[in-house]
């Protein structure tokens, strides 16, 4: 061994080991928090899909009701023209 003894090599070794654990701590640490933000946008994504789904649901009633409404006799001409015209602009 050269010029080191046993022992101070050995403590070298273990400063060494010390500062390698401390790493794999911190990378653990960031390696968690990653994983909370990636839970917390993967919440915030599914929010948004079933938001959506909802807005689309309650737009398609909509839609069946103008459609129903302008089929009746009592609805106005020229509002059935202007929910035509609405819907088509729509698409």
């Amino acid at each position: 061994m050269n010029k080191q003894t046993m022992p101070s090599y050995l403590v070298e070794l273990e400063h060494e080991l010390a500062a390698a654990l401390r790493k794999v701590d911190e990378q653990r640490e960031l390696l968690r928090l990653c994983k909370e933000e990636n839970n917390e946008k993967h919440k915030d994504i599914i929010w948004g899909m079933d938001e959506r789904a909802k807005l689309m649901e309650r737009i398609k009633r909509l839609e069946e009701a103008g459609d129903a409404l302008a089929k009746t006799q009592t609805y106005d001409l020229l509002e059935t023209v202007n929910w035509r015209k609405a819907k088509e602009a729509k698409l």
